[in-house]
């Protein structure tokens, strides 16, 4: 009979293993943020000084849905493009949570190694958030320009499709929650073998991860009276308790 470890046991054993590695993860987290925010607000400071340039030579200031809809297929790129950070985030946790050397340039271990699969597997999740995301992004875009229906059905509109958004987005990225861990362990499959092992592992599994992460939420409000500062903990503790979790259930798996 399969056992699989509790959420508190998870989380205890994760506060235990990340007993003197908060310096490199937190390393790892600012690194990421910093080069993401840097190319983001590249981006954005771009965008920003075409709409200047247009108002000083007499063209209108306000951005058109047309330039709203390319600044987020911009900005869905580079957040691919960054996804594949996350593979190199996943091997240092995976080595902290196996005892082995675990340092801050782990971080770049998928644009060196296995690019291809991690961009892959990225495309595929910031894809699917962009998808369930972009209908009601769009409705807030027109409530906030004063464009398309009256302020309370566009506030409705929005409110329904954030709602389905998040009824799609949450099943199907819980069953790609596992495919950077895969990717480290099955080096030799591809992106869509990858996610389509995940979704198979995950089956029976979604609704208990689900009430792992949403068991952070009073940890990440404290965060938020922090103003943020709390987040360099919560962060890699998060991390190390779901690269547990990936453990407990492959090892469960394999039985």
């Amino acid at each position: 009979m399969t056992q699989y470890t509790s959420r508190a046991q998870l989380k205890e054993k994760a506060r235990d293993q990340m007993a003197g590695h908060y310096g490199n993860a937190i390393l790892l987290s600012i690194c990421r943020s910093l080069i993401v925010f840097s190319l983001t607000f590249t981006v954005s400071m771009t965008f920003t000084m075409i709409l200047t340039v247009r108002t000083i030579m007499g063209g209108s200031a306000e951005t058109s849905l047309t330039e709203y809809l390319l600044l987020t297929a911009t900005t869905t790129l580079l957040s691919i493009f960054a996804g594949v950070f996350q593979t190199g985030i996943t091997l240092f946790y995976l080595n902290t949570a196996c005892n082995r050397p675990a340092v801050t340039a782990n971080l770049f271990y998928g644009f060196k190694y296995l690019f291809k699969k991690s961009l892959g597997i990225s495309a595929v999740l910031i894809l699917l958030n962009t998808a369930c995301t972009l209908p009601f992004d769009i409705c807030y875009f027109l409530l906030r320009s004063g464009k398309g229906f009256d302020t309370i059905t566009m506030a409705i509109l929005y409110i329904v499709l954030m709602v389905i958004g998040m009824c799609i987005y949450i099943p199907l990225s819980l069953g790609l929650s596992q495919a950077y861990y895969l990717l480290l362990d099955f080096p030799q499959y591809n992106a869509m073998e990858l996610m389509k092992l995940s979704f198979r592992i995950m089956k029976g599994h979604k609704w208990e991860l689900f009430c792992l992460q949403m068991s952070f939420l009073p940890l990440g409000f404290l965060c938020l009276l922090s103003f943020g500062i709390g987040s360099l903990w919560l962060v890699p503790y998060m991390n190390m308790t779901q690269t547990l979790y990936f453990l407990d259930l492959m090892q469960n798996e394999r039985q």
